[in-house]
């Protein structure tokens, strides 16, 4: 969403790069330095569409992939999560759409940033990652953001999916309906 690239940076020589697409299987190697570049996905999301508005992203999904794809995607994502959660995604996403899905406010006001908050909050809640993020802060730690964007991920593209094949629930989201395949 940032320019449709992300930028990384090398933690030992401060060398900034851009990607098209993060990658989180993936390491990066500076070309400078030759040291391996940490990728923090959360924090480069958040630097560039923090400020969006989320049903602009869930947008974004829908126009980039068709209702099939989105459901592989979230069934790919779920499997880059470590092995202890992958049975818990379903209970994860029935939370999900509990709390939002019907929320006209939320859809309305929420940006990027109050979005995955609210998300993790729920992941926090939900799944047994109490031990890595107890907290909001904890979410944003190097050792965590791959999962924290993973888990971001799953939502984003579930509640797409969902607004893919339900006109009421594009309708509530304030997501246009011209976008599907």
């Amino acid at each position: 969403m940032n320019d449709g690239y992300f930028q990384i940076t090398c933690d030992h020589c401060g060398n900034e790069y851009k990607v098209k697409e993060l990658d989180q299987r993936k390491s990066y190697s500076c070309g400078h330095c030759h040291h391996l570049v940490s990728v923090k996905p959360v924090s480069h999301f958040l630097a560039g569409a923090g400020p969006r508005p989320y049903r602009d992203l869930i947008q974004h999904y829908i126009k980039e992939k068709s209702s099939s794809r989105l459901q592989d995607a979230v069934a790919a994502e779920e499997l880059l999560l470590p092995n202890r959660l992958r049975g818990l995604v379903d209970a994860y996403i029935r939370s999900l759409s509990l709390r939002f899905e019907e929320d006209k406010d939320y859809w309305k006001t929420a940006t990027c940033r109050e979005a995955f908050e609210t998300i993790i909050q729920v992941a926090m809640e939900i799944l047994p990652i109490d031990t890595m993020v107890a907290t909001q802060k904890d979410a944003f730690h190097k050792e965590n953001q791959k999962l924290m964007y993973s888990l971001f991920k799953i939502a984003n593209l579930n509640f797409a999916y969902s607004a893919s094949i339900h006109p009421k629930q594009r309708k509530l989201m304030g997501v246009r309906n011209n976008l599907f395949n």
